[in-house]
């Protein structure tokens, strides 16, 4: 049954009447058929000499009624069994809608309506079973008599089920069973057994009548109460899954507001970080300007760090960090953050340095680089001038320890125990206010890589960070393919191609890259890069291009490009802000590096001279 139908409880009733009317209506009909045939069988037997009814065509014209009837009344249950379906306005879906005037209403049993056809049942039944008696007692024996006595008892009592214990359907079937007979044998030597026998099958049978009745009230209470409670657990259930559902898109809201918003942020970042890139380089009298720019660069750098350390936490709280692992080596890796951290440290005239080791570790490098960057720029922040930073690789049973040490003022036992929470900025005794994102950072994207981050320091003497990761067995293909420090070559002379829908941007990139020796074709969209390059017979050596376009993607441009453009097969590097952490982890499988947004100039020259390293050396990974 539809649960919609569940809801109205002026339905409920159908579903009742069919649980309850079966097995009652199969009772009825098998005593009703079992009765016929014995009292045909009285009829037979016990038949007087002088019998005309008995022993005529009578008897079997009878039982031919009689077994009409049964066929009629199964006929009437199958009509209520069978109810049309159809539509209600009130509930979804489809329901059944009952026959007219039903027993059962709601949650309670209403005995005082009957559809026409049962009651019309009731009386045929009594009139059939009541004619049995007037036309063969007389006719019988007198054992015979009782035997017919006794089959109309039964027979009447026995039929009460079928009209569901309805004090006026027993009624209607005990008047023309009894009441001729009563009038026709009042005469007679049996008129008192009659009249008795009557009372006794009447007052006993209004009496179960209404205790049945009461049962039958029971049960539809039960009953509804069982489904209000199916109802109530069902309604509980959708709400919690649209509750569900809600907070889902809410937290999907929430990070897409997160990412999108670093886009929009990032553009002006990287406008601003390309154009002090471009200034420093044209301008003669740094002496004079230097302070300015250098702390337009310190503002613009603090907005980048913010950026994306908002962006990196949403990453890491989604799970979308995907840890791509291979053999690297750790003292390649020190280098390449010593060097990216170089503009800091030479500011504050600090010693950065690494321990020589030959360990390697398997892991990913995109996500170790950060950690380790993160934690080498803390270091710088907080350790005052002419202090010193140092890496380290040590062994330590089955895993390694990589240590970031610095002589800065500490950090206070209270503090150490929520430095890694969100928001908790610690002592903080440098001159740049942090905003107590990065080392929740560090240690998400330390859990996403299969590590551990631990802090240990002493107020006034200095403090060490620990990233501890698990040794691998790393075989010796492997060990020959690791990374070295190889030295980037220049990007003077390279044809780039660069497509940026961001007009600021793409003029403060294109002004930088020129400045370094390149040659750069710029436009906002792949049909106006088409053409461009259509003109240009040089061989394009790298793409740029955003992955965010006006219309398109950047993969959607460069294969635009590819098919459009005759001979155009050039090295591609991806730039964004809110490129979704499984596509660039796609992409970086493909060997397209992705930079995110606000990448620092010297980053995107560095890459692409990366890009020219591998070109003039593909046995180099």
């Amino acid at each position: 049954m539809p649960t919609s139908i569940l809801n109205s409880p002026g339905l409920r009733r159908l579903d009742f009447n069919l649980l309850v009317g079966l097995p009652q209506m199969l009772l009825s009909c098998g005593t009703a058929t079992v009765g016929t045939l014995f009292i045909f069988w009285v009829t037979q037997a016990y038949a007087k000499p002088s019998a005309t009814n008995c022993l005529s065509v009578v008897s079997w014209l009878w039982v031919a009624a009689s077994f009409t009837l049964i066929v009629v009344r199964n006929l009437i249950y199958a009509k209520l069994k069978n109810t049309l379906t159809g539509t209600d306005s009130g509930l979804s879906g489809v329901t059944l809608s009952p026959i007219q005037k039903p027993l059962i209403q709601g949650q309670h049993v209403n005995f005082g309506q009957a559809i026409p056809q049962r009651a019309a049942a009731a009386i045929a039944s009594g009139l059939i079973w009541g004619a049995a008696s007037l036309l063969f007692f007389n006719e019988v024996s007198d054992e015979g008599q009782h035997f017919l006595l006794l089959a109309l008892v039964t027979l009447t009592f026995t039929s009460m089920p079928s009209l569901y214990a309805s004090q006026w359907g027993f009624l209607a079937l005990w008047a023309p069973a009894w009441l001729p007979n009563i009038l026709f044998h009042s005469s007679g030597n049996h008129a008192n057994v009659y009249l008795v026998s009557a009372l006794i099958t009447l007052t006993a049978g209004m009496t179960v009548s209404k205790g049945i009745r009461m049962a039958l009230s029971q049960m539809m209470k039960r009953h509804n109460i069982w489904i209000d409670q199916v109802i109530a657990s069902k309604h509980q259930a959708i709400e919690t899954e649209a509750i569900a559902k809600a907070t889902k898109e809410m937290a999907y809201q929430h990070k897409m507001f997160l990412l999108g918003a670093g886009h929009d942020l990032a553009q002006p970042i990287h406008t601003m970080l390309n154009c002090l890139g471009s200034f420093e380089k044209r301008i003669e009298d740094m002496e004079r300007f230097g302070g300015p720019l250098n702390s337009m660069r310190t503002a613009a750098s603090v907005l980048q760090r913010l950026c994306k350390d908002i962006i990196q936490l949403e990453q890491i709280n989604s799970g979308l960090h995907k840890a791509e692992c291979k053999p690297i080596s750790l003292q390649f890796m020190f280098e390449k953050v010593i060097d990216q951290t170089l503009h800091l440290s030479r500011c504050k005239y600090l010693t950065v340095w690494s321990r020589g080791t030959n360990a390697v570790v398997r892991t990913d490098p995109f996500l170790l680089e950060r950690i380790l960057r993160n934690l080498v720029e803390n270091a710088i922040r907080y350790t005052s001038a002419e202090g010193k930073v140092m890496l380290v690789a040590r062994s330590a049973g089955d895993a390694i320890n990589i240590e970031v040490w610095d002589s800065g003022a500490g950090i206070s036992p209270a503090t150490q125990q929520r430095l890694f929470e969100v928001f908790e900025r610690g002592d903080n005794p440098g001159p740049q206010k942090g905003f107590g994102l990065g080392l929740s950072i560090v240690k998400g994207l330390a859990t996403s890589i299969g590590g551990t981050i631990a802090v240990k320091s002493i107020p006034g003497k200095g403090t060490r960070f620990r990233l501890s990761l698990p040794k691998a067995d790393i075989g010796s293909a492997e060990l020959e393919a690791i990374e070295t420090s190889p030295l980037l070559p220049s990007i003077n002379g390279m044809w780039i191609t660069l497509i940026e829908d961001n007009d600021n941007l793409r003029t403060s990139l294109v002004d930088y890259l020129r400045l370094e020796g390149a040659t750069v074709l710029a436009a906002k969209d792949s049909a106006s890069m088409v053409s461009q390059l259509k003109e240009c017979n040089e061989r394009i050596d790298i793409l740029i291009t955003d992955w965010n376009l006006r219309g398109e993607s950047g993969e959607d441009a460069f294969r635009k490009l590819l098919s459009e453009v005759p001979g155009f097969y050039p090295m591609w590097i991806v730039i964004s802000a809110a490129i979704h952490p499984e596509q660039a982890g796609e992409i970086q499988a493909r060997g397209v590096p992705v930079l995110n947004k606000p990448v620092e100039p010297t980053v995107l020259r560095d890459e692409i001279a990366r890009r020219r390293n591998l070109s003039m050396n593909p046995e180099h990974p």
